[in-house]
């Protein structure tokens, strides 16, 4: 990968290999079971684990090709066969960013690289589709509710990037006039006590 350019993926399945091989081991198992009389009683089971090992692996393929690429030039992101081209003189603002929420009655934090897009390149980002809730691509309307100063245009998900890749991309960010050292995390909650409360137990200058 040339040194310049840092791929942000938008998934990543664990022991991908051991996964696949799982499920074709399991299915010549459920093969087998099916036409040996003995062997019908684990063909249930062979089955739910099956489904188990397939779902990863169908989304494996379904987003390997979602992606941003971060470089010189500007930030190209790839989304289901489409491409937004960002040049970096379209960029307002850039930074890392904090997004918090409640998930069974505790609260997640993800990391996101924000971006505040000049007015015109607005647009741009029209025909990417939002992921859902903590996903790969968000939108300043996907964050309704949620509090906090830096509310910004566009988001990234980071939660796949490798950390040494992401030290990287903060040096090649750093370069930048556009790049925010620190954002206000945000929190979804409509209590301005209970926000500065979470940011008080997580961050100790109520920045990221």
């Amino acid at each position: 990968m040339d040194d310049s350019r840092y791929t942000v993926p938008s998934f990543k399945t664990s022991f991908f290999w051991f996964i696949f091989l799982g499920l074709v081991f399991l299915t010549f198992l459920m093969i087998g079971a099916s036409l040996s009389p003995g062997w019908q009683g684990v063909l249930v089971p062979s089955f739910v684990f099956w489904l188990f090992f397939l779902l990863p692996v169908v989304i494996h393929f379904v987003k390997k090709g979602e992606r941003a690429e971060i470089g010189d030039e500007g930030i190209s992101i790839y989304q289901k066969g489409k491409v937004v081209q960002l040049v970096w003189g379209e960029i307002v603002k850039i930074g890392f960013q904090v997004v918090m929420a409640k998930r069974m009655g505790v609260y997640e934090a993800f990391p996101y690289l924000s971006i505040k897009l000049a007015a015109p390149s607005l647009s741009k980002i029209d025909i990417l589709k939002s992921s859902k809730e903590f996903g790969f691509i968000q939108k300043f309307s996907d964050l309704t509710g949620y509090m906090g100063q830096d509310k910004l245009d566009f988001y990234i998900g980071m939660q796949y990037a490798k950390e040494n890749d992401s030290q990287q991309l903060i040096h090649l960010l750093s370069s930048r006039s556009v790049y925010i050292k620190s954002l206000s995390p945000l929190i979804k909650t409509d209590d301005k006590l209970e926000y500065e409360r979470v940011v008080k137990e997580n961050f100790k200058s109520g920045k990221f």
